[in-house]
């Protein structure tokens, strides 16, 4: 027999490792309690991630996820939302001022491209070599 962890639910009671688990009779009580839901395919499409080809998503992504200015004062990420009312994939590139990064300012949405695919609509993003703008292959698949 596995020993079960003991630990506190988000409410306060006193419970095991099954009561975190959505199946478990305690998991379905709390979850109520606090207006909670189990999440859904629906929120798994919406939900949004970086605009990267999958194959890239795992791993290290310490060199993929932002794309620097030359003078690395500014960069890009590039982010993907599934929009299932349209049946669309959006993709949107993102400004965000090196310096301000760490205070978590809202950044700049330069663009949103949408696309019917599962092709990414921005990518190869490259910045020209003065930094002051950037390139980019966009298409709307599908």
């Amino acid at each position: 027999m596995i020993p079960r962890k003991w630990r506190y639910l988000p409410d306060g009671r006193p419970g095991d490792d099954r009561s975190l688990w959505p199946g478990g009779v305690e998991g379905r009580e709390t979850q109520a309690a606090l207006g909670r839901r189990p999440v859904t395919v629906r929120d798994a499409i919406a939900m949004t991630k970086l605009g990267l080809p999958e194959e890239l998503l795992s791993g290290n992504l310490k060199d993929r996820a932002a794309i620097f200015s030359p003078d690395h004062e500014r960069f890009l990420v590039v982010l993907k939302k599934g929009n299932l009312e349209r049946n669309t994939n959006e993709f949107s590139v993102l400004l965000y001022e090196t310096a301000a990064a760490l205070k978590a300012p809202a950044p700049r949405i330069l663009l949103t491209m949408s696309t019917s695919s599962n092709h990414e609509a921005i990518r190869d993003i490259k910045w020209r070599q003065d930094g002051q703008a950037f390139f980019f292959l966009g298409g709307k698949h599908g």
